[in-house]
């Protein structure tokens, strides 16, 4: 019998198509190529998700906490991708995000600290917080590097890629 953690990521795709019910389950089962039956044996943590099923469900389920999961304990962050054709305006509209992320973060270490106290509720919250607040920056950032250019990255020295 594998470790209970070998099926971590099985009960987050659960919670999120089951409990949260984010994209119906025939929906997936379609877009992944399996079976409906096939599907509830990895949602129940019966059989292991393959590598190519993740990879088709990480692109109908859209939920950032799939990412996350992958990137726990690693020095990598989760930024969006940015959007065809960035635009001045969308830079903009990725720092007014990052900010407010940011002061939301800010404001919630400042509630939990009052007491200075951060308690186990208030750690979660907070971290969530922080999480969504790196997630805004690192896009902003990716907005900034396509430069306009989607596809393209930009070096050191200014010089555009394809």
């Amino acid at each position: 019998m594998p470790a209970s953690n070998d099926f971590e990521f099985a009960r987050l795709v659960y919670q999120l198509l089951v409990t949260e019910r984010t994209v119906e389950l025939d929906v997936v089962a379609n877009a992944i190529g399996m079976k409906y039956a096939t599907l509830h044996a990895r949602l129940n943590r019966r059989v292991h998700f393959r590598p190519a099923e993740i990879r088709a469900l990480l692109g109908i389920v859209q939920d950032q906490r799939l990412i996350s999961y992958f990137l726990q304990n690693t020095r990598f962050t989760f930024a969006e991708r940015p959007p065809v054709d960035p635009a001045p305006a969308n830079a903009l509209e990725w720092s007014h995000e990052a900010l407010f992320r940011i002061v939301e973060a800010l404001q919630k270490l400042t509630s939990a600290l009052e007491d200075n106290v951060i308690d186990h509720r208030e750690r979660l919250q907070l971290l969530s917080q922080i999480e969504q607040a790196e997630v805004a920056v690192a896009s902003l950032k990716a907005t900034v590097d396509c430069g306009g250019r989607h596809g393209s990255t930009t070096d050191r020295r200014g010089q555009t890629s394809a």
